[in-house]
């Protein structure tokens, strides 16, 4: 199972992390098929790319309990965010984590290495070249396979980091 959908190892992680109470962790458990419901009814309505194919834009449990708009922990005011989810599987698993900055990233890195159509599809994005390694973007940690054919196809090593699918989304429309 994809650990961005393995639901007891997310609610296990973000509760260890203090991101979630256990009344919250009860409450995304009561309510998350009815959550997945409403999000695949909108993705669904969701146009399709300019490349005339859908993103992988697959729903995941992370979408869910995003989605629930939850207060971070204990704390009123701050929201439990894609992001932060990210942050804490990405620390879990020992990723570097991403935020993509299209200002910080180079052109030619962002739209040459890899073709347009297979960044979409996989939703990733290579951000830096230094020493050798490309450095890429991943919202998917299972997906080994995509980065061993990058590094075939690149012939050289790929560093992946976790990064929000909304922002690799938002970065490659900036891009393409």
């Amino acid at each position: 199972m994809p650990i961005l959908d393995d639901e007891k190892y997310l609610l296990n992680l973000l509760q260890q992390n203090r991101l979630l109470t256990p009344e919250q962790r009860a409450f995304v458990e009561s309510r998350k098929a009815q959550q997945r419901q409403l999000l695949l009814r909108q993705h669904s309505a969701r146009r399709k790319t300019d490349t005339g194919r859908e993103q992988d834009d697959t729903l995941n449990f992370v979408d869910i309990i995003a989605s629930l708009n939850l207060s971070l922990g204990d704390q009123k005011g701050q929201l439990l965010t894609e992001e932060l989810i990210f942050r804490a599987v990405a620390k879990d698993l020992g990723l570097p984590f991403k935020k993509l900055d299209p200002l910080e990233l180079d052109l030619k890195t962002v739209t040459k290495t890899i073709p347009r159509t297979f960044a979409f599809r996989h939703l990733l994005l290579p951000f830096a070249f230094a020493d050798g390694v490309l450095e890429v973007a991943i919202c998917n940690p299972d997906n080994k396979t995509v980065l061993a054919e990058i590094e075939r196809a690149n012939q050289l090593r790929v560093k992946p980091y976790l990064a929000t699918k909304s922002d690799i989304r938002k970065t490659l429309a900036e891009f393409f």
